[in-house]
């Protein structure tokens, strides 16, 4: 673990300005809507960082992954707040309590929080967003959800209504 740990710490999670897509909730399908969203507008989740794709790959929730559950969440906690450090201008967060995978219940979002599912997005990812926000770093926080969004963050239909109005003008 103190291995992956280092790594973590040398490890490349950057994006381009306006190219980092977040996502929490996997049993609500963010994950994959952030994924595959991203693909599409050539942007990157985590995963899809050179860094965040060996972890990934490496599994490591994985019963036979060497580490515990504990390691496991450690490593992507400190790999979630790289990638959010990393970010910059626009970014776009998936958060919505949507429908999930066939053969799970939907679950409140206070109930995700209890459950641990939030906890990446809320206690490294997010904290960064607003420091960027704060510094200049990060221009906009885009979500599909109004919760949990910062003061100056606004929802995706608040803003493709606004680029519409910009267009329009």
């Amino acid at each position: 673990a103190a291995g992956m740990s280092n790594a973590v710490g040398k490890g490349d999670f950057s994006t381009e300005p306006n190219q980092a897509r977040f996502w929490t909730g996997w049993a609500e399908g963010n994950q994959e809507r952030a994924m595959s969203d991203a693909a599409r507008d050539g942007a990157k989740t985590i995963e899809m960082t050179p860094m965040g794709r060996a972890l990934d790959e490496a599994k490591l929730f994985d019963e036979k992954s060497g580490v515990s559950t504990e390691q496991a969440e450690g490593i992507w906690g400190e790999a979630s707040a790289r990638f959010a450090a990393n970010a910059s201008g626009t970014v776009v967060v998936y958060e919505r309590q949507g429908v999930p995978p066939e053969g799970q219940q939907p679950q409140p979002l206070d109930r995700q929080r209890a459950n641990g599912e939030l906890r990446d997005f809320h206690a490294h990812e997010l904290p960064q967003l607003e420091a960027g926000l704060h510094s200049g770093r990060i221009t906009h926080v885009l979500s599909d959800s109004p919760d949990s969004l910062p003061d100056n963050g606004l929802t995706l239909q608040q803003w493709r209504e606004k680029f519409a109005e910009r267009r329009e003008s």
